[in-house]
């Protein structure tokens, strides 16, 4: 059963469960892995989106336009974020009765009585952004599974923290290690800029464009006095 038609710029505050951050801190670029992050439950997901499709038999909850998703530790936008739900059990002698919850004695479609399960995966699609206290990162799809607690980012994956930035075919952040692999391809290598803090010139020019004014120059030897 799908409900569709939700208002413009839907909140929907949704207390579904999944474990650890779903983006993991750009320092992994460094490979500076850490002890892993105890898992987090019981996470509040807030979603605002323009329209939502709720699938009770397929547990599946679409939302589209303009979507922006909001965590205690984390912020995620784009097109379209699927939440994949884990398939509950029915109880014996009881029927699901999700899909007539969420309709409501007014017939207008809800979210309140939906029985949604744990989520399983959540796929985000177009223009992908995320954010997390000063890193951010881009990509055209990304897939976060909670079993794992692993971030897959592909179509463009691009991660900054500060100046710093890495790239490649495909980013896989392992979030409860906190540590990341890029991965290149023949047509696509892996990119990277580190920038290091003072003033450094890469070409190991002097400042003054390489003029020399003759003031400390160092004297051939065997020149003249």
């Amino acid at each position: 059963m799908k409900y569709t038609g939700i208002r413009s710029a839907l909140c929907v505050a949704l207390l579904l469960t999944f474990s650890a951050s779903a983006v993991a801190p750009v320092p992994a670029i460094a490979a500076d892995a850490k002890s892993p992050s105890p898992v987090r439950r019981d996470v509040p997901t807030a979603v605002k989106s323009d329209r939502m499709q709720y699938d009770a038999k397929g547990q599946v909850v679409i939302f589209e336009g303009t979507v922006y998703v909001q965590r205690p530790d984390f912020e995620m936008w784009a097109e379209r974020i699927t939440l994949h739900l884990k398939k509950k059990s029915a109880k014996p002698g009881k029927a699901d009765t999700a899909g007539d919850a969420a309709q409501g004695q007014s017939g207008q479609p809800g979210v309140s009585g939906m029985d949604a399960g744990e989520i399983d995966r959540i796929v985000a699609e177009r223009n992908v952004r995320m954010k997390r206290e000063n890193r951010t990162g881009e990509c055209e799809k990304a897939t976060y599974t909670v079993d794992n607690a692993v971030m897959v980012m592909e179509g463009n994956p691009v991660l900054h923290e500060g100046d710093n930035s890495i790239k490649g075919e495909v980013i896989t952040f392992y979030t409860r290690e906190n540590r990341s692999e890029v991965r290149g391809s023949g047509a696509k290598r892996v990119q990277a800029v580190f920038t290091s803090s003072g003033d450094v010139n890469p070409l190991g020019e002097s400042k003054d464009n390489g003029k020399d004014d003759g003031k400390d120059a160092a004297k051939p030897s065997g020149a003249a006095q």
